[in-house]
């Protein structure tokens, strides 16, 4: 009886502290369903790019990066982290990298956007686009995710193309139409109509504002103005293939592609049609060349049978890496390391001893280096580059030494009396100083200090 009536009692204290505490708690606590709840807690202890990886009742395990290392962590329910393990390393986002500017494009087009203007930025990307007749100012990360987003304001209209112009006044009856100036919101063209011939401004509708006569128009038009008609159409690379009788044909380029226009007696472009491509191919030897245009140097080619090609160069003491497409167009740009800055006398003459070789001679050559070293039994004339890589090297003869006798008889013929020679080196421990007389024999031995 006594046994139940504390057993009892234990039930009832329980339930009264599971009743005060359980408010408190919840208030702690963290919505288990919620993933931002616990990435906030993981930013504000200086984590990045957290995931959630497995949850328990009490704990939720998660991965994420910091200072570079990737760490596996438990946070409680409570809000706290109970632990952090290192598990590797996490890759820069440059490394992460895999969006370009050209997706970037791709993806403002899929969400509708008109006018598209990008460029890089230092963190990623920067876009400037219409969309519903409004204009804004996007900012996207290095992987294509948008982080800001700016209204500009309205979306002006966009300039008239000199086909906008053309085409506007055909269809108002106009023929063998010029556009002279295209400065919006203004345009200016020559056309003809009947037997005159007109200047006509238009406003960027393409509506004529103003009109006056200024000749006389030809029923016919002449073969000669095929070229100009084209190139006021926007085509390059025109090349006339029937002009003797109408309709005059020519192949031209425009945009890259290939066309066949055909054009009417009275110079109306009635069809056009595309037929291939204009874009050359870039020539993978001349990667150098397009390099030391932009302003590197130290260039390493890294790649040339396959696109895009890929070249290392120093700009300053960056030292970066260029990738370009088949037809030219540089793809990215950017930072993989240093450069070497360039030697000093004493750093160059250093390096050269530490190859094991003898200087000799070495001076200035411009901003490059010219030494003379014995190398060997051999000695050679070597040239360096500005921050000390060895560009050429010739034979210049032997590297002789005179023997000891010879430098005391030199010596002697210029009134030296008493000569010996000295040798210093270590020997168990200690250095010391050898003598010796002309002959090679030694005269003394004398200790001058440790080693």
């Amino acid at each position: 009886m006594m046994r139940n009536f504390w057993t009892t009692l234990a039930l009832a204290l329980f339930c009264l502290v599971g009743v005060l505490v359980a408010p408190s708690q919840a208030q702690l606590q963290i919505d288990l369903g919620s993933d931002d709840q616990v990435f906030r807690i993981l930013r504000n202890s200086g984590y990045t790019d957290a995931k959630v990886t497995k949850r328990s009742l009490t704990i939720i395990r998660t991965e994420a990066c910091k200072g570079g290392k990737k760490y596996q962590i438990k946070v409680s329910i409570l809000g706290r982290i109970t632990s952090a393990s290192e598990i590797g390393t996490c890759r820069s986002r440059v490394q992460e990298s895999a969006f370009s500017e050209r997706e970037l494009r791709q993806l403002l087009e899929q969400n509708r956007y008109t006018s598209i203007e990008t460029r890089k930025a230092r963190r990623g990307f920067q876009a400037i686009a219409c969309r519903n007749g409004r204009r804004f100012d996007l900012s996207f990360n290095r992987r294509g995710k948008i982080i800001d987003r700016k209204d500009l304001g309205y979306c002006q209209r966009r300039r008239l193309s000199n086909d906008q112009i053309i085409t506007s006044l055909e269809n108002a009856g106009y023929r063998r139409v010029n556009v002279i100036e295209s400065n919006p919101p203004n345009y200016l063209a020559e056309a003809c109509r009947e037997s005159r011939r007109y200047r006509l401004r238009l406003n960027n509708s393409a509506q004529i504002q103003t009109r006056r006569t200024i000749g006389e128009c030809g029923r016919r038009f002449s073969a000669e103005r095929i070229a100009d008609l084209l190139k006021e159409r926007g085509y390059s690379k025109i090349e006339i293939t029937r002009r003797n009788s109408t309709p005059y044909r020519a192949t031209a380029c425009r945009n890259n592609d290939k066309y066949a226009v055909t054009i009417g007696r009275r110079g109306r472009i009635l069809d056009e049609q595309r037929t291939g491509s204009c874009r050359q191919r870039f020539d993978a030897r001349t990667l150098s060349s397009l390099m030391q245009r932009r302003g590197y140097d130290r260039i390493k080619i890294v790649r040339t049978n396959r696109a895009p090609y890929i070249a290392e160069g120093c700009v300053g003491d960056a030292l970066q890496e260029i990738q370009v497409g088949q037809f030219g167009k540089i793809l990215r740009e950017y930072r993989i390391g240093k450069c070497a800055r360039p030697v000093t006398r004493k750093q160059l003459q250093g390096n050269i001893q530490e190859a094991g070789h003898v200087v000799i001679g070495l001076e200035k050559d411009g901003q490059s280096w010219r030494s003379r070293e014995c190398r060997q039994d051999n000695q050679v004339v070597v040239n360096y580059d500005p921050y000390g890589e060895q560009t050429n090297i010739r034979a210049n003869g032997k590297c002789r030494s005179e023997t000891v006798l010879d430098v005391l008889r030199t010596l002697e013929s210029r009134g030296a009396r008493r000569v010996e020679a000295f040798v210093e080196g270590c020997f168990d421990g200690g250095k010391y100083r050898w003598s010796f007389d002309r002959l090679g024999n030694r005269t003394g031995r004398k200790r001058v200090g440790s080693c």
